[in-house]
């Protein structure tokens, strides 16, 4: 046996290291040092196995990521409703109605005979007078001590004259005076409230409002609480 023979050819061989940086074109082996050929049955035996692996776990895994996005989505959507839900009940708690009644003018006219329109009208402004009391005591009940009598106005596209009458009511905590380019501008801060009037009873009902942030704002049913219905005129 040539032993001297085996082990130069050993010494002529690439080694692994070298092998593979010579397979990935990386290295290139000096003359005289073999570099075995690339093995490559066995490169797409191994290929094809990891691309099983692969796909096989694709299989397993992306169905669980799935249920677990739909799970995450569908407890973020119940966590939405549920948010949603307790606003509209806040907003239909404030928004209850209180009720009332206007008192009689102290005179009375002689033989029950129709009254004058001067006398109708101040009747009305009276109520009227009453009902922005009786808003402006609800508001410093249950909001801010602050709210003073609540002026009203018609509401639009409602008769003034008619016998049932929607007002809105504003109570008014503090007076803001515009700056700057607003210079000159006044308004206040205060609670919005809608106030239906029945002049033939003498009876009246409120509830505050909870207007949209803006005019053009589409109000989320979700979240919005429609008022009372005794707080909407009732045509008909």
């Amino acid at each position: 046996m040539n032993v001297n023979a085996t082990k130069n050819d050993d010494e002529n061989k690439a080694t692994k290291l070298e092998t593979l940086g010579a397979w990935l074109g990386l290295w290139t082996p000096p003359r005289g040092v073999a570099v075995a050929p690339i093995p490559w049955r066995k490169v797409v035996l191994v290929a094809a196995a990891l691309a099983f692996v692969a796909v096989a776990t694709a299989l397993t895994i992306a169905p669980a990521i799935d249920d677990a996005k739909n799970e995450g989505n569908e407890q973020r959507q119940r966590e939405l409703d549920q948010r949603a839900a307790a606003r509209r009940a806040r907003l239909a708690k404030m928004q209850e109605p209180r009720f009332g009644t206007i008192p009689v003018a102290g005179e009375r006219e002689a033989g029950g005979s129709a009254r004058s329109a001067d006398g109708a009208e101040g009747r009305r402004a009276r109520a009227l007078s009453a009902v922005g009391d009786a808003i402006g005591r609800d508001a410093r009940e249950r909001f801010s001590p602050k709210a003073r009598q609540a002026t009203c106005v018609v509401a639009p596209g409602v008769d003034a004259d008619a016998a049932n009458v929607a007002y809105n009511c504003f109570s008014a905590t503090t007076a803001v005076e515009g700056a700057g380019d607003q210079d000159g501008a006044r308004g206040s801060l205060g609670y919005p409230y809608r106030a239906v009037i029945d002049f033939s009873r003498r009876r009246y009902a409120f509830c505050r409002t909870n207007p949209q942030p803006s005019e053009k704002a589409l109000a989320d049913p979700r979240k919005v609480a429609g008022l009372p219905s005794e707080c909407l005129l009732q045509r008909g």
